[in-house]
């Protein structure tokens, strides 16, 4: 099995929603891509020896993302503007192998990271999925 580094990563969202156009948010510091979980049903019966459960639909999950930005540059006003209008869009993670997830999510969430001096300007941006992930 061939590892991959995270050095590489690319988050790109089709902010103009047109379903090919694809922006590269810059200046990543961490992705955390979404979890799948499936929500895990009862169906134990009086006769069954082993509890198990069956798989039932696959729970919600939100995109994490840390990036330096600038207030006022281009591409750092994206994220704010897919917040204010509560968009849903596709969103794109490409690994350094050319792996590629794919799924729509919202903007749940613009978290400021402390500020310091000497340091650039953090925030944490968290994407509600709202669609299957598809894998290419």
């Amino acid at each position: 099995m061939a590892r991959v580094l995270g050095l590489g990563t690319l988050n790109k969202v089709d902010d103009d929603d047109s379903g090919t156009v694809f922006t590269t948010l810059l200046l990543m510091v961490d992705i955390t891509p979404p979890p799948r979980r499936r929500h895990r049903v009862d169906d134990m019966a009086l006769e069954d020896t082993l509890d198990t459960d069956s798989m039932g639909a696959e729970q919600k999950s939100d995109y994490e993302f840390t990036h330096f930005y600038d207030p006022g540059a281009t591409n750092d006003t994206i994220v704010k503007t897919l917040f204010d209008a509560k968009t849903q869009v596709l969103w794109q993670i490409l690994y350094a192998d050319n792996g590629t997830e794919t799924f729509e999510g919202v903007v749940a969430e613009i978290i400021p990271q402390p500020i310091k001096h000497n340091e650039n300007l953090m925030r944490k941006v968290v994407v509600h999925r709202k669609t299957a992930i598809t894998f290419a």
